[in-house]
């Protein structure tokens, strides 16, 4: 079970959108295209989301928070844009569709990257004459979260409502024959960071279908100190792993994962200096560690051979894990020379500090950011062309360049609830920027895959003074008249 958490004007002229604007010719503003964006929602009634006539941009929303029944969907309740339209002439919108965004995330992101052009606060969507298909994931269960020990007031999902939104949002573009560019501002440090499983390989098959992408933010995990890794060395005979834990509530959740065929033991040594030897390496280990100086549990879960990868995968739960420096020992087996990696959760899933003493920023991009044909993107400082401290960094755990590109995701100006504007800096702020600019392209091309819109605009990226591709940025930062520039002289030949 993996769980997901929580990515102006400026951007838009930094994107090379404004100067696109400025030529007659090819006139793109996301007409006839469609976002779809799961999230936390939408407040429907905000300007950037009604058309000249007033009506909705939004052709439906699911939301799955809702406890209505509606044949339409497995939970939840669909509301289509007849009823939205209907609630926009009421005096009591919420009465009619009674659906919102109590966090905003949702809203923002689906502003940045369709919203209204707003010349009063400068602000305008990347691609405002597009529309919209809205899900409104509800909040993971009880039992997913305290696998994590995520608390309650955490947003957070489920892998498999994340595959039903993307369901319905696909179904409901396909219906109505409209060419589609998928939005997630989603993220999971849980897996191996080389974008197996179900979900990212569903998101691959869907960017290479003609008219769909899939737009995904990088994570911000890479000043998080949540990432460690090493190698195998010959003669050595284990490896200790310094975890700094201060006053976390509930636990902490540490996946290990390592190179097949390599096979590693692991033990434990607490900040009060009781030691946990070697457990005993079989094929299917479950263990529980209790401490004699110590109220902490650790629940270990070995698999040697991991379903989906083939890999060695450890799962480690720390339950009231006591404060101070703790060492996770691992121990070499039967080695060859490979790599071993440990993941901390993201850190919005974390109650207090847990962070590795040497840590390694690289390969933070988050899942499914992971997978090969999605278009991930890292974000940057517009006022310095630097990157985002906390962006993720890659590249993936079996060396797919990722971020593919880096997008404006500081300090960026877009809508909130109560018809309001604000400014919010992050990777999904970057994703939902460069979802706009994928939907200029898929306008352009309705015919375009996601993969082919990846590669368009890595061609026209803007490549600066650095080594390329590299960790940060990936392939540059995104331009889209550059794109088009490029397309021209590529037709030309």
């Amino acid at each position: 079970m993996r769980l997901y958490g929580l990515a102006d004007m400026i951007a838009a002229e930094e994107m090379g959108v404004l100067k696109l604007r400025r030529r007659p010719y090819p006139n793109l503003s996301g007409k006839g295209t469609v976002l779809g964006i799961a999230d936390t929602g939408i407040d429907y009634t905000h300007p950037a989301f009604r058309k000249r006539d007033g009506k909705s941009k939004i052709l439906a929303i699911w939301d799955q928070t809702s406890l209505e029944e509606d044949p339409s969907v497995p939970f939840g309740k669909v509301y289509l844009k007849e009823q939205i339209d209907e609630a926009l002439q009421s005096e009591n919108p919420l009465e009619v569709v009674p659906v919102t965004d109590e966090i905003g995330h949702g809203t923002f992101l689906s502003g940045l990257a369709v919203g209204n052009v707003n010349l009063e606060e400068g602000f305008t969507g990347i691609a405002p004459e597009a529309e919209l298909f809205v899900v409104k994931l509800r909040m993971a269960d009880e039992a997913s979260r305290q696998q994590l020990f995520v608390g309650e007031e955490v947003p957070a999902y489920t892998e498999e409502d994340l595959i039903l939104a993307t369901d319905f949002l696909i179904s409901s573009a396909l219906e109505r024959n409209l060419p589609m560019i998928l939005c997630f501002g989603i993220a999971s440090s849980q897996g191996n960071h080389e974008g197996n499983g179900t979900f990212p390989g569903y998101l691959n098959l869907i960017s290479e279908q003609p008219g769909r992408g899939v737009v995904m933010a990088a994570g911000n995990e890479g000043n998080a100190a949540h990432h460690f890794s090493s190698r195998s060395y010959e003669g050595v005979v284990y490896q200790d792993v310094e975890l700094r834990i201060n006053d976390v509530k509930d636990g902490v959740f540490v996946e290990f994962w390592a190179d097949a065929p390599d096979l590693y033991g692991i033990g434990f040594v607490s900040p009060t200096g009781e030691v946990i030897e070697k457990l005993p390496n079989r094929v299917a280990l479950k263990e529980t560690i209790s401490f004699v100086f110590e109220e902490t549990v650790i629940f270990v879960d070995y698999d040697r051979v991991e379903a989906a990868t083939g890999a060695t995968f450890i799962k480690i739960r720390m339950e009231k894990p006591t404060s101070g420096i703790w060492k996770v020992r691992i121990f070499q087996e039967e080695v060859y020379g490979g790599r071993f990696d440990l993941w901390l959760p993201i850190s919005p899933f974390i109650q207090g500090e847990a962070v590795f003493l040497k840590p390694d920023p690289k390969t933070t991009i988050t899942e499914p950011g992971n997978s090969n044909d999605v278009i991930t993107i890292g974000a940057y400082d517009t006022a310095t062309g630097g990157v985002f401290l906390e962006s993720s960094r890659g590249f993936s755990r079996n060396g797919t360049v990722k971020p593919d590109l880096a997008a404006p995701g500081v300090s960026v100006l877009g809508p909130i609830r109560g018809g309001l504007y604000t400014r919010r800096s992050g990777t999904s702020v970057a994703a939902a920027l460069s979802a706009g600019v994928a939907l200029l392209l898929m306008e352009y091309d309705p015919n375009y895959t996601g993969l082919q819109i990846k590669n368009y605009l890595i061609r026209g990226a803007i490549r600066d003074g650095k080594d390329y591709p590299n960790t940060e940025f990936g392939w540059g930062k995104i331009d889209i008249y550059e794109t088009l520039l490029d397309m021209r002289e590529s037709n030309r030949l």
